[in-house]
């Protein structure tokens, strides 16, 4: 079974940031603050917690990752319904904490989908790799289920503008509140088409960061693709423009795609939706302290795949 999803199964948006009342007080300040203490010192940080940066976060409640999936479902439902007895699994990728404490986003969809039956979980500390990973899991998790229909899988990917800490490497990215939404299937590799995933790779950095010698170590790791003759495909590099920067340097020969940073996590998820054409393999690339992570999606047109079943005879 190979997972699998169309591009007009994408739903994503931005949610605009309300700048009144961040400064708020807040119930859980306290809490926030004594968590973010204890997390400072576990990892040797001198740092004390800023309690207007906290608030702001706190404040920011309106955009917590549930809101957002909620928001997102009915534009979904309207494209294709979820068929709640054919839902096998919800996953949550994010690299921002969620301002909502104790909330299970996936719980929260899996309630809204009335689908008691499906598997939760999130992906959380692998900074902007999550979603990546994410889908290596779904593959791994629907590409074992055996059932008459295709198994089936949202992916829900979010990310707030916001940290409850100060952090340069987020302020740099000039980030926005956004959610993405994904169904997913499985489906056997001749009956696959839409975005069909090809692998998942870790490739560690030759030299302390990423260069262009770790892009070509991680192109000598990616296995042929499952359809006859789609390796002839061109393949095109997605990623930041400073990864890219520095793993093509000014090789102009490899075609890239630059990803909108601004949008996080979902970054590569949109611009797919957005200027993915048929016929065309996609390297997803995203740099990690010590590995470029990758997952390779092909674009298979929807008419070379093989039908679900044979009409009947006569």
């Amino acid at each position: 079974m190979t997972l699998c999803f169309q591009p007009d199964e994408v739903v994503w948006r931005t949610f605009r940031d309300e700048e009144t009342n961040l400064l708020a007080p807040h119930a859980n300040a306290e809490l926030m603050a004594d968590y973010l203490q204890a997390f400072f010192h576990s990892h040797h940080d001198t740092r004390q917690p800023e309690p207007d940066t906290l608030l702001r976060w706190l404040n920011s409640e309106p955009h917590r990752f549930s809101a957002m999936a909620l928001a997102l479902l009915p534009e979904l439902q309207a494209r294709r319904p979820v068929i709640s007895s054919q839902l096998d699994m919800v996953v949550l990728a994010h690299w921002t904490p969620d301002s909502e404490l104790g909330c299970a986003v996936t719980n929260a969809l899996i309630h809204a989908c009335d689908a008691p039956q499906a598997f939760g979980f999130s992906v959380s500390d692998r900074a902007q790799a999550a979603p990546l990973f994410a889908l290596h899991t779904i593959n791994e998790y629907l590409g074992h289920e055996a059932k008459a229909t295709p198994p089936t899988a949202l992916l829900m990917i979010a990310d707030q503008a916001r940290a409850p800490y100060t952090s340069d490497a987020l302020a740099a990215l000039a980030p926005q509140n956004t959610g993405c939404l994904i169904r997913l299937e499985a489906r056997p590799p001749e009956q696959a088409s839409g975005l069909v995933f090809e692998g998942y790779y870790r490739q560690p950095y030759e030299a302390g960061g990423p260069t262009a010698s770790t892009l070509a170590s991680l192109l000598e790791q990616i296995t042929p693709s499952p359809l006859s003759g789609a390796d002839d495909w061109p393949l095109t590099l997605v990623a930041s423009p400073s990864l890219l920067a520095a793993v093509t340097g000014a090789d102009e020969s490899v075609p890239t795609l630059a990803l909108p940073e601004a949008l996080l996590c979902a970054a590569p998820f949109v611009s797919l939706k957005q200027q993915a054409r048929p016929g065309g393999r996609y390297l997803l690339v995203v740099p990690e302290i010590r590995h470029l992570t990758a997952c390779i999606l092909r674009y298979q047109p929807d008419g070379d795949r093989q039908p679900d079943c044979l009409p009947p005879l006569g």
